[in-house]
């Protein structure tokens, strides 16, 4: 564009993004409209300016910084605020909107005009809101000053008559203008206009003007001119003109003026803007907000749209997530620019291995996409997955040599029943199935097994529920004294009585749980349901401790130790009975977040309070002798993983042996966990540990199962 003058241009809805975006994509499209020569405002439905480029801050003379995500109204003078609200309240209904002249204080603070032309785009997929290629101090018509004299002679639209200082001016002018009669018909063109649309006078002057643009944008013409006759206001229209040296139309935005009550002009004024830099702007941000610029495939953006568009029309398709194996030690053994060149091989060769018309997308790092209309079936889905496995499995020929690679693929259906988030997560978590049995994982929770989106919404909900019912309750697992092999001290393990699943382990649910932030209230549960418990054992005789595992978030709640010691107390249970595990990494390295208290200080507070402290899983962490003596530590738990191999590994069984005489050493009592054989009791027995549990000591088991257990 040539001339400064105000602009407005309705783009596509992910072009519009650029209000949006993330922060990458927005700086990209921020840096395609630093390339406009004129200044650009992006505003939004609500009167926020979203996107300021370096022509529109040198317009308003203050850095953008400062009026980006602001109103526009604050930038205005405040006898033009209401007519800036007036006109989004409309752009809001629906309605038409003409040219807006607002008054803006410069960086020296005087006042200056700004003028833009909202487009009303409510209803549509454009803007919803409005595009500004504005300039400060724009005549009032749009024409050059001289032609708006109020003592130039009448024109005499239906002669050749030309006043020279008006043909003199639109000859000599940099500005495309046109004058129109009250039919719309052209009486005058400037030298301007003629050049870019590369026409003679005697092609246009004369002729409707619903004549010289294209055939689609005619009758947008003609309700425009109808609109003005008779009435001094303005008009925007934008439209396309065909042009022979050109293959594609010449964009253009006609800003239409009726002055029927000035002798001079008695018709219609229009100023024309060149909008190819513009469009061309825009389409370099579209590009940039849908693909990805790497691979030169759809983004994780496009992909989403796709994805809604598709489920919207009830169209029958499927999504395939590709994970790529062993991509980072690409990246660390070359570097990011051969990881980099990998990648782009990786996208060629999923092209190649799916049908033309499947949806490509790269969803960011080492994982792509692929929508495959029509497929359906089991076994269209596997011959999909299979034939991209093996396609990007096979070596790659790289600048640096040949590497080899893998791909996890998992697939979803779309149904009626799914939203697009719910497909997505489908189709994420059978393909983080598949990557888990090539690492030998076992798939044991509820949650991460191949479920339907659906029904882990429905897990999820039913964790909130349970917890609300109390169906997380303890099960106690016997410790014994191995000198008398008798039980001195039970654990409490949390399970989950689910009404519809029935008992469930902690394996298949902790993962929600922790994902929901509920693990205190879980802890919470846990505790009042196994004092309940020891209060039924003591009313039958029996009088163990018992043993707690707190989780992170109730050692950091400061009001633990009270809440405790309440709940010991209402069960009739002394704290000196209670005993307290945590582990190794738990302990290590934990910082209290601002309002709560670190898990050292809620240790401390419990043992003061009368609790023992016990120290878990103990050999997997990365606890030294200093932390040890750092709390008041009663005893130690020997990992299961020591204890389950020590009578087959003598590298495990010396370590039992270290540990327990560790133990020895620091007076702390050492505890086995996992004994599930009874040559693993006897050894254990003969090296000196004090206590032990596991399966072939004692299941977790309910409140009266124990009972039953104590008596055989």
């Amino acid at each position: 564009m040539s001339d400064w003058g105000p602009s407005v241009s309705p783009i596509s809805a992910d072009t519009v993004h650029v209000t949006s975006l993330d922060p990458a994509l927005r700086f990209a499209a921020e840096a395609v409209l630093e390339g406009i020569a004129d200044g650009v405002f992006v505003i939004d439905s609500a009167g926020c300016l979203r996107l300021l480029n370096g022509a529109g801050e040198r317009l308003i003379g203050t850095d953008r910084a400062m009026w980006i995500d602001r109103p526009i109204v604050e930038l205005v003078h405040s006898d033009d605020v209401e007519a800036v609200g007036e006109a989004l309240e409309a752009l809001r209904a629906g309605r038409h909107v003409g040219v807006l002249s607002l008054r803006v204080r410069d960086a020296e603070g005087a006042w200056r005009t700004f003028e833009a032309a909202p487009i009303n785009d409510i209803a549509g997929d454009s803007v919803k809101g409005m595009i500004c290629v504005a300039q400060i101090d724009v005549p009032a018509l749009g024409l050059p000053v001289a032609a708006t004299a109020p003592h130039a002679p009448t024109l005499d639209a239906g002669t050749h008559h030309r006043e020279p200082n008006i043909d003199q001016l639109l000859e000599v002018s940099t500005s495309m203008v046109l004058l129109l009669d009250g039919h719309g018909v052209v009486t005058r063109a400037s030298a301007a206009f003629l050049r870019l649309i590369d026409r003679t006078v005697g092609e246009v002057e004369g002729v409707p003007l619903t004549e010289v643009v294209s055939a689609a944008d005619a009758a947008a013409v003609s309700q425009a001119v109808t609109r003005l006759s008779g009435v001094r206001c303005r008009e925007v229209v934008e439209v396309n003109l065909d042009i022979v040296s050109r293959e594609m139309p010449l964009p253009l935005r006609f800003e239409m003026v009726g002055i029927f009550d000035d002798p001079m002009v008695n018709g219609i004024a229009v100023t024309a803007y060149d909008l190819t830099e513009l469009h061309a702007a825009l389409a370099t941000a579209d590009r940039l907000s849908r693909y990805d610029d790497l691979t030169g495939h759809y983004n994780r953006h496009a992909l989403l749209a796709e994805v809604k568009q598709r489920m919207a029309n009830s169209e029958r398709f499927s999504v395939a997530l590709v994970n790529l194996d062993f991509f980072r030690p690409v990246n660390d053994l070359y570097g990011y620019e051969i990881g980099d060149e990998l990648l782009r091989e990786v996208g060629r060769r999923l092209e190649q291995s799916v049908r033309p018309y499947d949806f490509i997308a790269r969803m960011g790092g080492d994982e792509f996409a692929v929508i495959a209309p029509g497929l359906d079936s089991d076994k269209a889905l596997a011959s999909l997955t299979e034939q991209i496995e093996v396609s990007l499995s096979a070596t790659y020929h790289l600048s640096t040599g040949p590497v080899r690679i893998a791909a996890s693929v998992g697939a979803s259906v779309a149904e009626p029943t799914l939203t697009p988030a719910m497909l997505l997560a489908d189709a994420d978590a059978a393909m983080r199935e598949v990557k888990n049995e090539r690492r030998g994982l076992s798939k044991t929770s509820v949650f991460t097994r191949r479920t339907t989106a659906a029904e882990r919404m429905q897990l999820v909900d039913e964790c909130r529920q349970g917890l609300a019912r109390g169906e997380f309750i303890a099960h106690l697992q016997p410790i014994i004294d191995l000198r008398t092999r008798k039980m001195v001290r039970v654990e409490a393990l949390v399970r989950w009585q689910h009404p519809r699943l029935g008992l469930l382990r902690p394996q298949a649910f902790m993962n929600v749980i922790e994902a929901l932030g509920y693990d205190a209230e879980l802890g919470n549960a846990v505790l009042e349901s196994a004092c309940a418990s020891l209060s039924t054992l003591a009313r039958n005789g029996v009088m163990p401790r018992l043993s707690v595992n707190f989780a992170m978030g109730q050692l950091s709640d400061p009001t633990l130790g009270r809440r405790v010691a309440s709940t010991m107390r209402a069960s009739g249970i002394d704290m000196s009975r209670l005993v307290v595990e945590i582990t190794e990494k738990a302990l290590v390295g934990r910082r209290a977040p601002s309002g709560t208290v670190s898990p050292e200080d809620a240790l401390i507070e419990l043992h003061h309070r009368g609790a023992k402290l016990s120290l878990d899983d103990y050999g997997t962490g990365a606890t030294s002798l200093s932390n040890l003596r750092r709390f008041p530590l009663a005893e130690i738990k020997i990992d299961r993983s020591f204890v389950s191999q020590m009578c087959m590994s003598a590298q495990d069984r010396a370590t039992v042996e270290v540990i327990i005489g560790l133990s020895r050493s620091l007076g702390l009592v050492a505890v086995a966990e996992g004994v599930e054989t009874n040559e693993q009791l006897e050894l254990l027995t003969k090296m000196g540990c004090d206590e032990a549990q596991g399966y072939f000591v004692g299941v977790p088991m309910s409140v009266d199962d124990l009972i039953q257990w104590t008596w055989m």
